[in-house]
């Protein structure tokens, strides 16, 4: 029989090809091949029997063996995720790219022991042993060259609460960091092999065999050997006219047959019994480390299986993968990746595929420190039993709350939890102190936690709409949403109306709160709620619920947000209009918009930059106080916030100062220099942050906040992160 199952989360196909052996088996499963019976046993039953009754086993058995054989030849199930880049659509362009060349070993050298490059580790507690992933740092912290799933990693010692742990010591345990060797094996010579998509159909390249699937115009299917996969440093497609071009859409996918060492076993096996030779069964059976006559049973188990299945109607694409993985998963003795299966798309036409495949390799390494992703573990975790493929949770003391006895179980969020059969979720709360996990009502499901709260859970119901229960887990706000916030002590609920999103919003006991006009943004800021209707105009909503400011302003949710309790408003809906402060908390206009500022920034140690346009185009800017007064008169062209008692700013010639909350210059930096012949210097500078503290970025040179320069080893650490500005 020849089947393959393909299931993908766009699309699902089974196709099957249908090949019955021609043998029939007529001999008795007592104490044959059929039976359940030990190999030993099956070796000594062997030895008892002679002549014609030898014979007719030996025929029988190998009958049975060739049928078994036959039927599962060709056997392939898999399943993939793809992955597109792009949208797989066809272009009337075409983006040429460049001649395909290999980084060389200084290049990869330097990218992998650059002191900026970061390992992450990413535990899954398990038993007997958690695993492990690790993965590159974000952006100036990963490789440039390097993917991180190709380091070779070799554990050298794990650190829990600050403390080297044993290797006994470290099941169930979070660990904090572990010292790890990375190995980077990079290819250093290639070979080119040409796929010719309009002449052949397979590809020979040294022992191996490229098979095209498909081949239609800008869409390929191509299956490669699992071997020979892993040589694949790149592909490009090259269109009629020899344009080499990158692919828009691209999957790549294990392909699971049966194992290719236990199908030669057996065939070894087979011509055994086609020679009727018992001496060479049992020598075969006997030198055979594996116990070949299980992996008969299950090869037999997992045809019957298969046949008996072959009818079923799935529901969806979560049914057909969990069949998929749930065959993989009980035949896993018996299956194994044999090859990789490519689907890709290019946005022209192409009649050939470039595959660069890696002929000889090299090696670099390096000792890294790779931290826990997870910063803080949680208070009850879900653990792997690997000898039973269940689930369970444990605390973070390490003990075990509930036994392994579940599938596939999650945690959500605090004390809940979410186990999948099938295409099946049923969400469970655990309850530790009796050991139990409470099932939630048929059709709820977890949803979301919302944060810095322990009174208040998000829920589905099985139309998929969003509700909120309290810790007894009763209803408190219906379930016809589509998300929820909590601000202070306000429910902002997500709802749409033929299509277009509005916000809906309730007390903390479920009471609904009425706002004038349809809502369609609210910025929840921490101590107040911004609104803004469908017409553009804002208010504000207290954090108790009561609309303090009426919908009657233009507010910008980004920059018009200047403290706990000030905003900036305006009353026209223009470009260069006059902003006024209001007061969040009473209503209480502060400042009049028509007396105001071309721009006001956000209040820090009392003060705000304020700027105010001088003549025609020239903005001129100073600093305000709460209460809307001159504080540090204008005269400058630009400001950053204070901290610490000190700004920076830039006068009207261009140079750079610190000054203090008076407005006194404390220190002026040095003037950019020209290099060259360059008549054009401007001096600039930037106020940053780097973890709690604050620095100044002057003319490319950095200074701590009171204007002294920083440390060399300061500034590289500083440089090699991704920082927040803000530029004069």
């Amino acid at each position: 029989m020849l089947c393959k199952v393909i299931a993908t989360m766009n699309r699902t196909y089974i196709i099957m090809a249908i090949v019955l052996s021609a043998a029939t088996f007529s001999c008795s499963q007592q104490n044959s091949l059929k039976s359940t019976m030990s190999e030993k046993d099956y070796i000594t039953h062997l030895h008892t029997v002679s002549g014609s009754g030898l014979e007719k086993q030996l025929k029988d058995d190998g009958a049975y063996l060739n049928g078994v054989l036959d039927s599962i030849a060709g056997f392939e199930l898999y399943y993939s995720f793809g992955l597109s880049v792009g949208d797989g659509s066809v272009s009337s362009t075409m983006d040429s790219l460049s001649e395909f060349v290999l980084p060389s070993k200084e290049v990869i050298a330097a990218d992998l022991n650059h002191p900026g490059r970061k390992l992450y580790v990413e535990q899954k507690l398990a038993l007997p042993e958690s695993d492990f992933e690790f993965s590159a740092g974000y952006q100036q912290e990963g490789f440039q060259h390097i993917k991180a799933e190709d380091l070779k990693i070799d554990l050298q010692m794990m650190f829990a609460g600050g403390k080297a742990i044993k290797a006994d010591d470290l099941p169930l345990t979070w660990v904090d960091s572990i010292q790890v060797r990375a190995t980077y094996q990079f290819p250093v010579q290639y070979d080119t092999l040409v796929l010719d998509l309009q002449r052949e159909k397979e590809i020979r390249y040294g022992n191996y065999t490229i098979k095209i699937d498909r081949s239609e115009g800008q869409e390929v299917s191509f299956s490669v050997p699992l071997d020979l996969s892993k040589k694949i440093i790149e592909y490009r497609g090259i269109t009629s006219g020899g344009v080499p071009i990158a692919a828009n859409s691209f999957s790549k996918f294990p392909v699971t047959g049966i194992d290719a060492g236990i199908t030669k076993e057996l065939q070894s096996l087979n011509k055994a019994f086609a020679d009727n030779n018992k001496d060479a069964v049992v020598l075969q059976l006997e030198k055979d480390p594996k116990d070949l006559l299980s992996y008969i049973q299950q090869l037999d188990a997992l045809y019957k299986e298969y046949t008996a299945d072959e009818n079923e109607k799935f529901e969806d694409d979560f049914e057909i993968v969990d069949y998929v993985k749930t065959m993989m998963q009980k035949y896993r003795d018996v299956l194994g990746v044999n090859g990789m299966q490519y689907e890709v798309k290019f946005p022209n036409e192409i009649t050939q595929i470039y595959l660069y495949v890696a002929r000889e390799y090299d090696n670099v390494n390096r000792d890294f420190t790779a931290r826990n992703l997870l910063e803080n573990s949680p208070d009850y975790s879900t653990y792997l039993d690997k000898e039973t493929n269940q689930y369970g949770i444990v605390a973070a003391n390490r003990e075990i709350i509930i036994p392994a006895s579940y599938d596939e179980l999650n945690l959500r969020a605090g004390l809940f939890f979410t186990e999948r059969k099938k295409a099946e979720f049923t969400s469970y709360r655990l309850n530790p102190d009796k050991r139990t996990m409470e099932s939630l009502p048929k059709g709820l499901d977890f949803f979301n936690v919302l944060p810095d709260n322990d009174d208040f859970y998000l829920f589905q119901n099985e139309d998929r709409y969003v509700g909120v229960l309290d810790k007894d887990l009763k209803e408190i706000i219906p379930f016809r949403f589509e998300g929820a916030e909590l601000c202070g002590d306000v429910f902002v609920m997500n709802a749409t109306h033929r299509g277009r999103p509005y916000k809906v919003f309730y007390t903390r006991d479920g009471k609904g709160i009425s706002i004038p006009g349809r809502i369609i943004a609210a910025d929840c800021s921490g101590d107040f709620i911004l609104l803004t209707t469908r017409e553009g105009k804002s208010g504000i909503l207290s954090n108790s619920g009561q609309l303090t400011v009426p919908l009657i302003y233009y507010i910008d949710a980004g920059y018009g947000i200047l403290s706990d309790k000030l905003v900036a408003y305006q009353t026209k809906n223009k470009r260069n209009e006059k902003q006024g402060i209001i007061n969040t908390l009473t209503g209480e206009i502060v400042v009049r918009a028509e007396d105001g500022f071309d721009w006001i920034g956000r209040f820090n140690e009392g003060l705000a930059v304020a700027s105010f346009v001088q003549g025609y185009y020239d903005r001129i800017t100073g600093y305000i106080n709460e209460a809307g007064d001159i504080a540090i008169a204008p005269q400058f062209l630009a400001g950053t916030p204070f901290h610490n008692g000190m700004a920076c700013v830039q006068d009207p010639d261009k140079k750079i100062h610190l000054i203090n909350t008076r407005g006194q210059v404390v220190k002026t930096f040095p003037d950019v220099v020209p290099e060259g012949d360059s008549y054009y210097v401007s001096n600039y500078g930037r106020q940053k942050e780097h973890e709690d503290s604050v620095y100044y970025e002057i003319n490319g040179r950095l200074y701590d906040e009171k204007g002294e320069p920083l440390p060399q080893d300061m500034v590289y650490k500083i440089k090699a992160m991704d920082n927040s500005s803000q530029k004069l």
